[in-house]
């Protein structure tokens, strides 16, 4: 494993005098950190990248030659590449020193072999310059790197380290902690997921498992949804516990809430189309469940079964009573299934409320989730709409809760808050 080293060159490097007088106490930044990484580290250096302004030539070629000298280093190994005229011009722009140094860094990358470290040196050139290690390597620039920090001897303390490491790793979890609260705020499971691995995050145990468990439960894959969630403890597992054994086992009113549920995510991520189909599966679960309850059939009944049922109800005052709505094969309507409903003159509450819910489904199956081509970029009454299939699933024996994953973000901004409290 070699070191490759990146610096811009200041106005202290090599040396600090003019003529350039070999004394510790008063050399540059480059030469102490180069020092400290082949003397203390025993690093071995494979390539210096050293970017310099126009008005800094001289003390380019003073650095180029005291690292060909002094650490023996071949001269093909020392490039040096000046900066833009806008830098040399304006060193204090931010903007131009983090182009500068991105340049750097990619150039450094071409000569990288498998297990090197970029070094990369934050204490020589303009406050702008300096800074310009430390945000790209926050932001994820060049994660296989270090950013180091070398400290004056004349202002350095007998306990302090003249050469160390620069930590940013608290700005990089404030920022991987901004972009998943983003995304737990789109329920955006997977992506979120795709922060924490690629970062320190990843340390908080708890996350990958309730991510992936939040993923799952949200495809309506609840096998992959438990095995999540086995990788809690026991303790940590157990709000989630009851929940995934009732749609483990087909509870249908638990699964009716589920479907409510996701179809309240839909509606809050803006996926208008997918929630209308959650509203028409929704609609068509409610009423084909309580007409066979209202007709004494067994919820597995096959559809031939169901209409011969309806057919010979009340010697044929049922079949009668749907008129053009009657089949004699396939899956009924939901047309068909409110008038059964009707008849049986036992669910008004649940019909008044399917009505609301008829005329979203209307729009469903003119979109291109159903049969038709019609974009869906807004849903009108939207919160009258989510009321409604609740009072539905609250009248065919739904349990009231909240939706689970409200709880399941709110307990995963927990655990970065409390991430964040270490840092």
């Amino acid at each position: 494993m070699s070191s490759i080293l990146v610096s811009f060159i200041g106005n202290q490097d090599p040396f600090s005098d003019k003529n350039h007088i070999r004394d510790t106490d008063r050399e540059g930044s480059l030469v102490t950190l180069t020092r400290h990484l082949t003397h203390e580290f025993g690093q071995s250096i494979r390539r210096v990248i050293l970017l310099y302004t126009a008005d800094n030539a001289l003390r380019k070629n003073a650095c180029c030659d005291w690292l060909s000298h002094e650490l023996k280093l071949p001269i093909d190994c020392v490039e040096a590449v000046e900066v833009s005229a806008e830098l040399s011009e304006d060193p204090i722009d931010s903007k131009l020193a983090i182009n500068e140094a991105r340049r750097g860094i990619e150039l450094a990358n071409q000569y990288r072999q498998q297990g090197d470290i970029l070094e990369l040196n934050a204490s020589s050139g303009t406050p702008a310059m300096k800074m310009a290690w430390s945000i790209l390597h926050t932001v994820g620039f060049s994660p296989d790197s270090r950013v180091w920090q070398i400290r004056n001897p004349k202002e350095s303390r007998p306990d302090q380290y003249r050469v160390f490491q620069s930590d940013t790793s608290f700005l990089r979890t404030e920022i991987d902690s901004k972009i998943l609260e983003q995304q737990l705020q789109n329920f955006d499971y997977v992506g979120a997921q795709v922060v924490v691995e690629k970062s320190k995050l990843k340390q908080v145990g708890q996350l990958i498992p309730l991510l992936r468990y939040g993923h799952f439960r949200l495809s309506f894959d609840f096998d992959n949804a438990q095995k999540a969630i086995e990788a809690l403890s026991i303790d940590d597992r157990s709000p989630f516990d009851s929940q995934m054994k009732d749609l483990h086992e087909q509870v249908w009113q638990r699964l009716l809430l589920e479907l409510y549920f996701n179809a309240e995510i839909k509606l809050l991520t803006g996926q208008f189309a997918d929630f209308l189909g959650r509203v028409f599966r929704f609609q068509e679960a409610v009423l084909k469940h309580r007409t066979k309850e209202r007709l004494n059939l067994d919820q597995e009944v096959e559809d031939k079964c169901f209409w011969q049922e309806v057919r010979l109800r009340d010697q044929g005052q049922l079949k009668k009573h749907l008129g053009d709505q009657f089949r004699s094969g396939g899956s009924p309507n939901r047309y068909a299934l409110a008038k059964i409903l009707e008849y049986c003159n036992s669910d008004q509450d649940l019909l008044k409320n399917n009505k609301v819910v008829n005329n979203h489904v209307d729009s469903r199956n003119s979109s291109i989730v159903a049969h038709g081509y019609t974009g869906v970029s807004q849903i009108e009454d939207s919160q009258e709409l989510l009321e409604t299939m609740r009072t539905m699933a609250l009248l065919v024996g739904a349990p009231d809760q909240d939706n689970p994953f409200f709880e399941l973000n709110r307990r995963l901004l927990k655990l970065l808050q409390n991430k964040r409290d270490e840092a």
